[in-house]
């Protein structure tokens, strides 16, 4: 069993903006993604900001909270945005975590959960049970199957630690193995079985929970929209942004969550998961919408000319070096 650290550990500068030390840290560890960076790093923020009880951490590119999750941690205030719904709901988890007794009784409530017997085209749309049978086995969807059906009847106030639950059992049960970040079929790994994976999570959950004790103020906010406009924050009124901002070629998070998003019932087909998840979300230039790309110029005259003078020299070397390394991953317009 790894050991757990409230606070940050001494750890290597190149780890820093990496998630790697996240499975030593309670609550980090619950659920997240290669992509992201250590719950050290916000520490570290956070005190070469010098940041007070009264003070705001915002994170606009919120993902899974790790910003949030070690603000409240650290007993500051923080906000976020992310309008992915998983990354949402597994975040709200997360920031608002139950009491050991909730989730042994979740845990009790999996383990007496009988295979589904029916159709599971019942359960999920062509598109989706496509998918999903390429990375589990017939019996094992079987088995997950019974665990959507119970969803609808969840309290509302535990629904997001269920999910949270049953998600990473789906990861521990999924015979194929995730290729950097993204979901690969053909390439497969070692399960476990349904009963152990509910057991192992359940177990760390409530290990942390344990370890964190009654010492911590949840007060972390993160709303479900987008932060291009912000109007849930006032003007002037945080200290501190901890966040990993989109890249030129940023993560397809619609993408690497195509497994959760079909399974729960986000999205049933690929364009479904494109109108309702990834259309919320910044892209990477390979896959930003045509209609953004024809009125860039319209919107640079909305820039301020300080701002044009630092940015436009950049965007002349990204075009001549265009020139020399073309490819769609450099597709400066």
């Amino acid at each position: 069993m790894k050991k757990l650290s409230l606070f940050e550990e001494l750890i290597s500068q190149e780890k820093l903006p990496t998630n790697l030390t996240s499975d030593r840290h309670p609550i980090h560890r619950w659920f997240n993604f290669v992509a992201g960076f250590s719950p050290e790093f916000v520490s570290q923020c956070i005190r070469d900001a010098k940041l007070k009880k009264e003070d705001i951490l915002i994170d606009p590119f919120a993902g899974l909270s790790t910003s949030l999750v070690q603000g409240n941690l650290e007993g500051i205030n923080a906000i976020g945005f992310e309008p992915h719904p998983f990354l949402f709901d597994l975040s709200q988890a997360k920031l608002i975590p139950p009491d050991k007794e909730e989730i042994e009784n979740l845990e009790n409530l999996l383990l007496s959960l009988e295979s589904f017997a029916g159709k599971l085209s019942e359960i999920w749309s062509p598109d989706a049970l496509k998918f999903l049978l390429k990375l589990f086995s017939e019996s094992h969807l079987r088995q997950l199957a019974s665990a959507v059906l119970r969803d609808e009847k969840i309290k509302q106030n535990q629904r997001s630690i269920y999910r949270l639950i049953v998600s990473r059992v789906l990861e521990m049960m999924s015979t194929s193995q995730t290729d950097g970040i993204y979901k690969a079929p053909t390439t497969k790994k070692t399960t476990i079985p349904y009963p152990n994976a509910v057991k192992n999570v359940c177990a760390e959950i409530k290990t942390d929970i344990d370890f964190l004790g009654k010492s911590i103020n949840y007060k972390a906010r993160l709303y479900p929209v987008s932060a291009e406009k912000m109007l849930q924050v006032e003007d002037e009124s945080c200290s501190l942004c901890v966040t990993s901002p989109p890249y030129l070629n940023n993560f397809d998070f619609a993408e690497m969550t195509r497994m959760e998003l079909y399974f729960w019932h986000y999205a049933g087909s690929w364009r479904e998961i494109t109108e309702r998840v990834r259309r919320q979300l910044i892209v990477n230039t390979t896959t930003a919408p045509t209609e953004l790309k024809r009125n860039q110029l319209e919107f640079s005259r909305s820039l301020s000319p300080s701002f044009c003078s630092l940015v436009f020299p950049i965007i002349d070397r990204l075009k001549e070096q265009k020139k020399i390394r073309a490819g769609k991953k450099i597709n400066i317009c």
